[in-house]
This record gives C-alpha cells, structure tokens and sequence, in this order.
C-alpha cells in the first residue's frame, strides 16, 4: 500500500462541495471498517473484501484501488461504510490545530465537532452546493443518525429519453 500525506482544510475555507463521481476516494483512501461492517460486507460480498493486515480491518485494495471500485464508480453504493459516506469530510472532537478552531468548529446538537475536507477530492469548490449545508448530513452520518446519502455522495445522471 502506498503512503500519501493528507492535508485536511477547515470546512469554513471551502465554498461548495460536489461529489464528482471520479474515484480519487476510492483510489487514495484507505477505508476502516467497524466490526459490524465487516460481518456485514463477508457476509454479503466474502471474505475477500476486507484486509485484516492492519491494525485495523479495512477494505480490500487491488492494484491500489477499492475491490468496489468499478468502472470508476462504487459498485456497493447501498452498502458503502461509513467512512466511505464522510470522505472527503473528517470529524473530531478538538480542533487539529488551534490556529483554526474557528474555521473549523460546528455546532451540532449542543455540541462543538471540527470538520475538515481531505484536499485530495476534485470536488471541493465545484458545483453550486454550499459546503455549510452539507454539513447537517455529514454530521448525522458521523453520529448514525442518518443511513442514507443525498448531499455526501455523488448523484448519477439520468437520461432522459424522448
């Protein structure tokens, strides 16, 4: 597995946010998994799929990229871990440097989370979705709120015929 350095930029520094369906998460990520996530997905997919070399289990890579990674797109959309649902956004409790708590900080149900956008993903400050109100989403995955994606994932295009 190659190492790359991570550069995550306080969400207030970040315009718009669309996922752009490219792959880079897929290919630069590497996804830890819960224990539940990998009952869930051995279970559906085989054993195959998860790595357990590490100190934590995560998703299988081939040639660098996800095993679900196919044709450039995720092939388990309605299975993805929850790590998958965040990337490109990373929640913690206490700011990672203090010179920007106050680009970072969101207020979330009485409580002060630091969200950041990992610099890798094509799709910071692409299309019109302001990053603020993709935040609420974000942060009721992060909490298990919310299963499903609407603002954190990438939205196919449907053709319409006439």
């Amino acid at each position: 597995m190659g190492v790359y350095l991570v550069v995550l930029l306080p969400w207030r520094m970040v315009k718009t946010w669309e996922c752009l369906m490219c792959g880079v998460c897929c290919e630069k990520f590497v996804v830890p998994l819960t224990q539940e996530e990998v009952i869930r997905l051995t279970m559906k997919y085989g054993p195959f799929v998860v790595y357990k070399g590490s100190r934590r289990p995560t998703l299988m890579r081939i040639n660098g990229r996800c095993v679900f990674l196919k044709n450039g797109k995720c092939s388990i959309q309605e299975d993805k871990p929850k790590a998958c649902k965040l990337w490109p956004f990373h929640v913690y409790d206490k700011p990672l440097r203090i010179e920007d708590r106050n680009l970072a900080d969101y207020e979330f149900l009485g409580e002060t989370y630091y969200i950041y956008l990992d610099s890798d993903c094509y799709g910071i400050n692409q299309g019109s979705t302001p990053v603020e109100s993709i935040l609420l989403e974000v942060m009721s995955i992060k909490l298990g709120l919310l299963k499903d994606q609407i603002l954190t994932t990438g939205r196919q295009k449907i053709r319409v015929l006439p």
